[in-house]
């Protein structure tokens, strides 16, 4: 029979590999100083962008970490309470939510990032500046309204154009009346 902390390890080691095999980026977060009730708020959160947020031991996490050939460099951020945020997708709409999410709880400390495919650490201020870009639905949202308005622009000036013909029309009718009398 097992020991109840090495089972406990190999679910973290299972449950962390699981979000690695699916996830594009992963960020280190110092979550000491947070109460637990923030970070379940943090985790709805991150849901709602398909991201997720973990707590892992630190030995496990670098011990898995190394078996994928993360750097050095990334490995030395894991110290003290640490959670992982993992995101498939979209990086800035994660960085808008982390950076909303310290406003109310300044204790949550950004370390930084890993871009799994690019294997490329992000540095916290890379974060934080991702955070300043717009989201991609903003960014869609620009664009489709960049390609209404000319399309507005046009049915606005043929509405005017056609005013302008009626008010035209009605003034030759009014002209060309016979005067009774």
């Amino acid at each position: 029979m097992k020991k109840i902390g090495l089972l406990i390890k190999e679910e973290i080691t299972k449950a962390i590999n699981e979000r690695l095999d699916k996830a594009d980026n992963f960020f280190v977060v110092d979550y000491s100083g947070v109460k637990a009730t923030g970070l379940n708020d943090l985790r709805k959160s991150l849901r709602k962008t398909d991201a997720s947020f973990l707590v892992s031991k630190n030995s496990v996490l670098r011990r898995i970490l190394k078996e994928r050939d993360c750097e050095h460099k990334f490995l030395s951020l894991i110290k003290g309470p640490i959670g992982l945020i993992f995101t498939e997708f979209d990086i800035i709409a994660v960085s808008h939510i982390i950076s909303q999410f310290r406003k109310v709880n300044s204790n949550l400390e950004i370390k930084g990032g890993w871009l799994i495919s690019k294997k490329r650490i992000i540095t916290a201020e890379d974060l934080n500046s991702l955070s300043l870009v717009p989201s991609l639905a903003s960014l869609y949202a620009r664009i489709a309204g960049g390609l209404n308005l000319p399309i507005f622009g046009l049915a606005f000036g043929l509405r005017q154009l056609l005013s302008k013909l009626v008010y035209v029309l009605k003034e030759i009718k009014m002209k060309h009346r016979p005067v009774k009398g």
